[in-house]
């Protein structure tokens, strides 16, 4: 294997963030802590792709590890909603910053997540340091909503306009904490007919039990109420 001209040098948040970009991982602006490539590169060693690789490798585990352990919090979690226990010390579970890793893996994808709301805040400027602030300020008891940025939007097969609210970054990202804390202690205690706005359910899923189940019905009535949430206090 051939070596790489020059000797290794400690990388830094930034170099590491952008290396874990390159390679298409799920979490970019996880990896910046700087010691997980102590033990296999040493200051004065010539850096070679092998260590490189072995370097991207050891990233990939603690990203894995993260999640596991988002999970598992959020598993105990919906076990004591299934058990129908209380929820406790739910401002100290929002001081975890694995639990905002995990939700910002499954935001940072989504087209809104470079839609700024009324600061020039997005997804493009995330880094672990945005996340200990949201923390910090929590735990002092300081954090502050800011206002929602409201604009509107073409319905679809419909030339009518709906409103929609556009937070901050850092508030979206405090919400999805809150939004799997919540999912995962109430989805166990939901009926097992209710099929709206539930993971791993939907249209589909209720269309598949009424073919199985209402084998008997015969007549469906839909019902909408216009303009629900427009004005939602």
């Amino acid at each position: 294997m051939t070596s790489l001209k020059g000797t290794y040098e400690a990388p830094t948040s930034g170099s590491i963030r952008l290396r874990a970009r390159e390679l298409g991982m799920a979490y970019p602006a996880r990896a910046v802590r700087s010691r997980i490539c102590r033990s296999s590169l040493r200051l004065g060693e010539p850096v070679t792709w092998r260590r490189a690789e072995g370097v991207v490798l050891m990233l990939q585990k603690r990203e894995v590890c993260t999640v596991q352990r988002a999970e598992t919090l959020l598993g105990i979690v919906h076990e004591r909603g299934k058990r129908g226990l209380p929820l406790k010390n739910v401002s100290r579970l929002l001081l975890n910053p694995d639990l905002y890793l995990h939700a910002y893996g499954k935001m940072y994808r989504n087209k809104g997540a470079m839609t700024p709301g009324v600061t020039t805040e997005t997804v493009d400027g995330m880094a672990l340091a945005k996340i200990e602030a949201i923390i910090e300020a929590l735990r002092d008891e300081r954090y502050r909503w800011t206002p929602v940025r409201r604009i509107s939007i073409e319905k679809k097969r419909s030339k009518k306009m709906r409103p929609l609210g556009m937070p901050s970054w850092s508030d979206k990202l405090l919400q999805e904490v809150i939004r799997l804390l919540w999912e995962a202690f109430y989805e166990p205690t939901f009926d097992d007919h209710s099929h709206g706005f539930r993971p791993g359910r939907g249209c589909h899923t209720a269309l598949r039990e009424i073919h199985y189940n209402w084998v008997g019905t015969v007549w469906y009535v839909e019902g909408d109420i216009q303009a629900c949430f427009d004005h939602a206090s």
